[in-house]
C-alpha cells in the first residue's frame, strides 16, 4: 500500500538516494574500475563523461561510475568545471512542460517509475 505522508520533496529525496545506493553497488559490482584514478585524472575523467552524458545521457555509467568514485573518496565533482552545461540543462528545463521535461530523458524517467512500483510494494 502507498505510503501517502510523503511530501513529493521526501519521494524526491527518498528517489536520489535509491539512486545512490544503486549506484554504488553497480559500481562496487564492476570492480570499482576508477580506484587507481589520481585526483587530477578522476576530475578529468569526470568532466569528459559529464560533456558526454549532456548530450547523449544513454551514455551515463561512466559519470555515475565516476560520480561514486568520488563519493568514496569523500570528495565532490568538479561542478564548477561544467558549469556552462549545467546552466544550459537548467534553462532548457525551465523552459519545458513537465511532459517535454519527461519526453527528453526516458531512461531517468525508467528509473523513476522502478523506484515507485518497489516503494509502492507491500511489505511482508
Amino acid at each position: 500500500m502507498p505510503n501517502h505522508a510523503y511530501s513529493p520533496m521526501d519521494i524526491v529525496a527518498q528517489f536520489v538516494e535509491h539512486l545512490s545506493m544503486k549506484e554504488l553497488a553497480a559500481y562496487l559490482a564492476r570492480g570499482r574500475r576508477f580506484a587507481e584514478l589520481s585526483d587530477r585524472d578522476l576530475n578529468r575523467g569526470w568532466i569528459a563523461a559529464f560533456r558526454v552524458v549532456y548530450y547523449r545521457y544513454e551514455r551515463q555509467v561512466d559519470l555515475e561510475d565516476l560520480g561514486t568514485e568520488f563519493l568514496m573518496r569523500g570528495l565532490e565533482p568538479p561542478f564548477s568545471a561544467v558549469e556552462d552545461k549545467m546552466k544550459l540543462f537548467r534553462e532548457e528545463l525551465a523552459g519545458m512542460s513537465n511532459e517535454e521535461a519527461w519526453a527528453t530523458n526516458p531512461v531517468f524517467r525508467q528509473k523513476l517509475r522502478e523506484f515507485l512500483a518497489e516503494r509502492n510494494k507491500p511489505s511482508n
